[in-house]
């Protein structure tokens, strides 16, 4: 098999270096869009796996489909093995930031959105999540401060002008509390 120097290019920036395992990773993404229950894809993911394990890619992937379906010690596994391969790499973070949020285990999670911030500063939903922890933890003028720069870089995202909104009454500015529910 002769490889010309342009397929050797398109190679090196390839996800994997294994055919097989990118068709399963491919078939497992169009199950997904399709509806297909979580144990086909989650098995397609795998199967990419178990032909290549450095398929940092597939391990992220699966993660969000653990994830997706509430299977939160899966997923945080996925997530930790994608970062143990590309710690770079901010999407793991996030999700692992996710996780922890919804389970309240919010010094876990702040410490993940801190992360994503590091690796990718105008993250609006860290922002955002960033400033609902904060609120939660007693620290409102804090937690404003990162929903107000969740805002300013994603003014169209309501959630956070709702969380602006629920910190101003709590602080007892009524007059920013209905500007910023205007915004919702």
């Amino acid at each position: 098999l002769i490889v010309s120097a342009s397929d050797q290019a398109i190679l090196a920036r390839a996800p994997t270096t294994s055919i097989a395992a990118f068709e399963y990773y491919c078939k497992a993404y169009v199950q997904f869009q399709n509806g297909a229950a979580m144990e086909t894809v989650a098995g397609l993911f795998n199967q990419a796996l178990s032909l290549d394990p450095n398929f940092w890619e597939a391990q992220y992937n699966l993660g969000v489909i653990y994830f997706n379906y509430d299977q939160y010690g899966k997923a945080l596994s996925q997530f930790e093995k994608v970062i143990g391969q590309n710690p770079n790499f901010y999407k793991p973070y996030y999700g692992m930031g996710m996780i922890y949020f919804l389970q309240r285990n919010y010094s876990q999670a702040l410490q993940n959105y801190q992360r994503v911030l590091q690796l990718s500063p105008d993250h609006d939903r860290a922002l955002y999540y960033l400033g609902r922890i904060y609120v939660r933890m007693d620290s409102v003028t804090k937690g404003l401060e990162y929903l107000n720069k969740s805002a300013e870089i994603n003014p169209n995202y309501p959630p956070t002008h709702y969380q602006i909104g629920m910190a101003n009454l709590e602080r007892g500015w009524y007059k920013s509390a209905l500007q910023a529910f205007k915004n919702t």
